[in-house]
């Protein structure tokens, strides 16, 4: 695999007293993986690339929360499910926030 992260912009930016942004960045990447049937030895290779933007901001000025949006591009078709959408949204949360 390959990632590239690099800050985007710092806004320092408060919103009504709740939010304040400190870091806006981003990540690309490619992930490469080769799979292997037991059965058969036939390889499979499993490709995506995509990027991803993380808000890097304090809640309340106090609590510090990092949340993005990923998009991914599986570049190779799903072998479980072959009819899945080959392009993929996600939105990312911190673990520790709940």
């Amino acid at each position: 695999s390959a990632n590239y992260h690099l800050p985007l912009f710092y806004p320092e930016l408060g919103v009504g007293q709740l939010i304040y942004f400190l870091r806006v960045r981003s990540n690309f990447f490619f992930d490469y993986l080769q799979g292997k049937s037991l059965r058969t030895g036939r390889m499979f290779p499993l490709r995506s690339a995509g990027a991803e933007i993380f808000f890097d901001t304090r809640f309340w000025n106090q609590v510090l929360v990092s949340f993005g949006f990923r998009y991914s591009r599986l570049l190779d078709n799903d072998l479980l499910q072959p009819t899945r959408n080959p392009n993929q949204f996600e939105f990312i949360l911190p673990l520790d926030l709940f």
